[in-house]
């Protein structure tokens, strides 16, 4: 049997075992966004990953990968609100197409501040 290399491990729950057994903090969980939605994960899954959860990507398959906004087709708010649910504060990137500039990153870097401002609520 060949041994597996960290390009193998793909699978949340696979990935979550690995964290675990290794358990140490320079290690930890990226939750994307974007294939939550392709696998059609449940966004209560997060709450298991509640100390190990290092970083998050946000892109939509709802929008062609643009950056999020608030008229994109794309409901954030419930992974917000499960992020605030389990205390997550760490860091957040986005995957997405800037084709608009920058008038189209502030209007999405406003857009996800108010989110984060009513997820916390």
């Amino acid at each position: 049997e060949r041994s597996r290399g960290l390009g193998d491990v793909y699978k949340r729950q696979e990935c979550f075992r690995l964290v675990e057994a290794v358990n140490h903090p320079n290690l930890q969980l990226l939750v994307d966004l974007y294939h939550f939605d392709l696998e059609g994960e449940s966004l209560s899954a997060l709450e298991g990953y509640r100390g190990r959860l290092g970083h998050c990507h946000i892109a939509s398959t709802q929008n062609s990968r643009l950056v999020p906004q608030p008229w994109d087709g794309q409901d954030y708010l419930p992974f917000f609100r499960a992020l605030a649910a389990m205390g997550y504060e760490g860091r957040l990137s986005l995957e997405g197409d800037t084709r608009g500039g920058l008038p189209q990153i502030r209007s999405s870097l406003a857009y996800l501040r108010q989110l984060i401002g009513q997820a916390a609520r």
